[in-house]
């Protein structure tokens, strides 16, 4: 493998989606409305080994507007923090977040493979044809989707 495909292979993957997509506005909805609930068991279980928290914000940069996933660090004062773990070149100037919680578009919880929220990753999930939704699966490290309550 050359070095231009071993960095075209740790490139992130992003879709472009349009602004007023409605499956992707009721994803936001939905993180949204439950951001409470994030919240509550990211206190409950910040300390535990193998459960993953990250909130998804969009990020402007000049005409462009991309929504990037970021792990969730905990907060300061009223500000949500991030750090990134998947950022394209263009926006490594975003490496960290600080943000308010009403701009959050999605949010997720990785217990070890099960998935809780991920709203947006379960409407890309749904968009992918069947025979590659294993592939998916295993791109976003989840074995299995669960609900919330």
């Amino acid at each position: 493998m050359s070095q231009e495909e071993k960095e075209e292979a740790q490139e992130p993957t992003f879709v472009a989606v349009a602004k007023n997509d409605p499956e992707i506005a009721k994803a936001i909805e939905e993180a949204r409305s439950s951001i409470d609930f994030f919240l509550k068991i990211y206190e409950e279980h910040k300390e535990n080994i193998g459960v993953y928290f990250a909130i998804k914000v969009p990020i402007q940069d000049g005409d462009t507007t991309a929504h990037v996933w970021y792990t969730f660090q905990g907060y300061e004062g009223d500000l949500l923090k991030g750090e990134h773990f998947e950022l394209p070149k263009e926006l490594m100037d975003h490496k960290s977040i600080r943000i308010k919680r009403e701009e959050i578009e999605d949010w997720m919880i990785n217990d070890h493979g099960n998935l809780y929220g991920g709203f947006s990753i379960r409407v890309m999930r749904s968009r992918t044809p069947e025979d590659e939704r294993a592939k998916y699966d295993e791109y976003v490290g989840v074995s299995e989707y669960k609900e919330l309550f």
